[in-house]
């Protein structure tokens, strides 16, 4: 008995070490869920109300507090390191350390926190669409794991992609270009077939080049996902580009300082 206990006394320090870094790096994304809701009820306030004024700065030092931690997470590669550190902690604090019922409680919390971010963080484009009028296929929508890291550059304000449409072909295919830091490719997207983009080492000659004005696209059932429908001209920058049948307007949607997308709705 005497020695399970120098044996965990041993090796305590791995469930505080364990704990503290899931609370900060994990549990802070989980923070953000109340701490939206309480952004969003702060914006239906009057702005001279008491309750405003009294949680308006911790607020937003809050979210500033936040902004740190929200860039390592704007990268896949370190998101997966974080995640590796966090679940190999856990796992040698409840091997070595053996802690009671309440630390095993804790601690197996904080590895489900690790493992259900990619399931409770999905990313979400800048633009939104009345479903009754148009269907939006975004093929530069991500998976779960980069959904996370998407997410996050939302928040952070970091885009590490952008997007150039060139033309429709005239077999109905969308041909653009993507440009990820020193990074570069030529890209065709099937609307037809709802795929992702596929990376071609040549594109055609001659494209079909329909403009398409931000107001056709709000026309079409195209809202941005800030609440004012003027906000519309923040994220579709430039015009977009109508199929030669006219059945699907592509464009690039953008989150302000944020990522961007290419999306296609069929009219």
């Amino acid at each position: 008995m005497t020695n399970v206990k120098q044996h965990q006394n041993r090796f305590g320090w791995l469930v505080t070490v364990s704990l503290v870094f899931i609370g900060i790096v994990f549990g802070s994304r989980y923070a953000k869920f109340p701490l939206a809701l309480v952004g969003r009820t702060l914006e239906s306030m009057p702005l001279k109300s008491w309750l405003s004024r009294l949680l308006h700065r911790p607020v937003i030092g809050f979210y500033v507090s936040l902004y740190p931690i929200d860039l390592l997470f704007t990268s896949l590669p370190v998101y997966l390191a974080l995640s590796v550190t966090g679940l190999a902690l856990v796992v040698a604090a409840l091997v070595l350390a053996r802690p009671g019922k309440l630390g095993r409680a804790v601690l197996l919390l904080g590895f489900l926190a690790v493992l259900a971010l990619p399931f409770v963080t999905r990313y979400k484009p800048a633009v939104v669409v009345n479903p009754d009028r148009v269907q939006i296929n975004v093929p530069t929508r991500p998976g779960p794991l980069n959904g996370v890291v998407k997410a996050m550059q939302v928040g952070a304000e970091v885009r590490r992609c952008g997007y150039k449409l060139l033309g429709w072909s005239e077999q109905d295919a969308l041909y653009g270009e993507e440009i990820c830091g020193m990074r570069h490719r030529f890209w065709v997207y099937w609307p037809i077939s709802d795929r992702r983009l596929q990376t071609v080492s040549t594109i055609p000659t001659n494209f079909f080049q329909q403009e398409v004005s931000r107001e056709q696209l709000l026309a079409a059932g195209i809202h941005s996902a800030v609440p004012q429908d003027e906000a519309l001209r923040i994220v579709v920058r430039e015009p977009g580009l109508a199929s030669p049948e006219g059945w699907w307007y592509a464009f690039v949607a953008r989150h302000v300082y944020g990522p961007e997308d290419v999306v296609i709705i069929t009219r």
